[in-house]
């Protein structure tokens, strides 16, 4: 027999992927867009960033599985990513980190907090209860199955079945696992948010482990964010039965915003902008397109992160190097920090961007910053003939400490 493991549902650190769902995910989920592809991006600890490029010892970590996650919504539309776009916005210096895993069950989430997000001390959790403790609940043991999905142990045990109707006889392993996220909390000084899972289906099973959850956080004055009230009933706010679509991650990322912010430390507060938005233009071979001066007055560079945020689509493209990014500035930069900058006479300072052909697609750039300047401008262009890509929007985001 094998050794036995605990599993540890996490990304792989420092991926840069495009995900792209398949025909069958499509053609069972008729409202989410069957042009697009979406990059998921993961930091140094496998926590999916932002795309704000966002830097700060301060954090706050969402937990939780695929709702938390958010594979098929664009980078900057997801929960995570609105949160720390409105906590910037507001003047708060905190970065989100995104610890949602698709299949990951509330003791799945558990075990990632005691053996990795502890360590990283954030200022506080969110905990959305996980759906997938819908199918956990209805193995014999409950949590302590070994099945391929829904397991906390590898190897898995792949005769292992469901002897349970429904959740209703191991539900008490809910609040007692969330009465253990509760403790550890407590005692790594994390504030701790529990929230109920919304869903559009009227789950039975559903209804009963939100039920406990609010349950639970009323007996052990727990702060509870009811994201299954808050988020309406409405295909609007979801583009399958159990995950939302951007407008429903606005609504939970608001809603969970509102209930933490007046935990939060407001010194060092910063200023996060987004400017030099530009829509709805084409760029064919030896098109230049440049957006507008961008002032960065009188600092120190390093107290500045900037970053290109672009949503576009491709057509005719080959993957590698297809968009080039030039980087004008008011004076010859002096930089004294890594930079992935190329120079050349004919496009000056470089860089270029992969992307998928026949595809929309939502991603941002970080801009490194020379020590020097005090003015910059971005302008894009195509590096392939037979290559057009339309761009829907383009902005230059920026965050001042």
């Amino acid at each position: 027999m094998s050794k036995r493991q605990i599993r540890l549902k996490e990304f792989q650190a420092n991926i840069h992927r495009t995900y792209t769902p398949d025909e069958s995910y499509l053609n069972a989920r008729p409202r989410l867009d069957k042009n697009s592809a979406y990059v998921v991006r993961t930091d140094a600890n496998g926590y999916i960033i932002s795309g704000t490029h966002q830097c700060s010892s301060r954090t706050i970590v969402l937990m939780g599985d695929s709702f938390v996650e958010n594979l098929y919504i664009d980078e900057d539309k997801r929960i995570a990513s609105q949160l720390e776009r409105m906590l910037l916005t507001n003047g708060y210096d905190f970065q989100v980190l995104n610890a949602g895993v698709s299949g990951t069950t509330n003791l799945n989430a558990t075990n990632l907090l005691l053996n990795k997000i502890v360590y990283h001390a954030p200022k506080a959790i969110v905990f959305v209860t996980s759906s997938n403790d819908l199918a956990a609940l209805r193995y014999e043991s409950g949590y302590s199955n070994s099945s391929k999905f829904h397991g906390n142990l590898v190897p898995e045990d792949l005769s292992e079945g469901w002897t349970k109707s429904s959740v209703g006889e191991n539900i008490s392993q809910v609040v007692d696992n969330l009465k253990v996220v509760n403790f550890i909390c407590k005692l790594n000084n994390i504030d701790f948010y529990v929230c109920t899972y919304p869903e559009i289906q009227s789950n039975e099973d559903l209804k009963l482990i939100n039920s406990n959850v609010r349950a639970f956080a009323a007996n052990e004055f727990v702060d509870l964010i009811d994201l299954d009230k808050l988020i309406m009933k409405n295909d609007i706010y979801y583009y399958d039965k159990l995950h939302v679509s951007h407008v429903g991650a606005t609504v939970a990322a608001k809603s969970i915003f509102e209930h933490i912010k007046g935990s939060l430390p407001t010194e060092n507060a910063l200023c996060f902008s987004q400017s030099l938005t530009v829509s709805e233009f084409g760029l064919k071979h030896l098109d230049l397109h440049w957006l507008a001066w961008q002032e960065l007055p009188n600092e120190v560079q390093s107290n500045y992160i900037v970053s290109l945020n672009v949503d576009c689509a491709a057509k005719a493209v080959r993957k590698h190097k297809a968009l080039v990014v030039q980087v004008e500035f008011d004076k010859e930069p002096i930089f004294s920090s890594e930079h992935k900058y190329s120079f050349s006479k004919s496009s000056g300072w470089h860089f270029y961007v992969d992307l998928i052909a026949n595809c929309r697609q939502q991603f941002s750039i970080p801009i490194a910053l020379p020590d020097n300047v005090q003015q910059l401008r971005i302008g894009l262009r195509v590096f392939d003939e037979e290559c057009f890509v339309s761009m829907n929007n383009m902005a230059l985001e920026v965050i001042k400490k």
